[in-house]
């Protein structure tokens, strides 16, 4: 089955989005971001929803 430049696009967005995603982690735990958030989430009810 040959590939669409639709599949080939889709299937490069995702190892980008799992790049960045993983860029994103490693830079967060490596950052003062956390507290940031944190203080953030005590205002707004946000972070718990992704961190639960």
């Amino acid at each position: 089955m040959k590939d669409t430049l639709l599949d080939t696009l889709i299937r490069n967005s995702f190892c980008v989005m799992g790049f960045v995603i993983c860029f994103f982690f490693t830079w967060i735990s490596c950052s003062p971001l956390p507290i940031l958030m944190k203080n953030i989430a005590d205002k707004e009810e946000i972070i718990p929803f992704f961190f639960h």
